[in-house]
């Protein structure tokens, strides 16, 4: 089982469940067979990406959208930021960076604050979205 997450070319978010395993859905929505997990038909204009974080999957047009204003961000929120979506925990982030646990909390809050996310999970999908990071995950 997985969650999707999809952002929509109005700029909408829509959050769904899926019985089936997220590298699956990933693969299949990267391979354009995307028809099944999003909710409304295939179009000829749309294109869509999807990017597989855990049992979580964001689902969006690459297209860059207008409706996405990106504030401006300091260095080191932008570090915690990337790190935060390549799978390291708030723990991990702070012994990485030489900073304390309520350091990366503080830019974490100023991040979800920035970009209107009500959850860590909701920053970490529009972060990728807008493009402000690429999830990366160490081998």
């Amino acid at each position: 089982m997985s969650t999707l997450f999809i952002f929509l070319p109005d700029g909408s978010f829509s959050q769904r469940e899926s019985k089936d395993l997220a590298s699956d859905v990933a693969r299949a929505v990267n391979q354009g067979l995307w028809e099944r997990y999003l909710p409304f038909p295939e179009s000829d204009t749309q294109a869509w990406r999807a990017i597989q974080l855990d049992q979580r999957v964001l689902i969006f047009n690459p297209i860059p959208n207008e409706i996405l204003d990106t504030p401006k961000l300091k260095v080191r929120e932008l570090q915690s930021l990337q790190l935060l979506s390549s799978g390291h925990s708030i723990a991990q982030i702070a012994w990485t960076m030489h900073i304390q646990v309520r350091t990366v909390s503080a830019h974490l809050a100023r991040l979800r604050r920035k970009l209107n996310a009500r959850t860590t999970f909701e920053l970490i999908a529009l972060a990728v979205k807008s493009g402000l990071v690429d999830p990366q995950y160490p081998d």
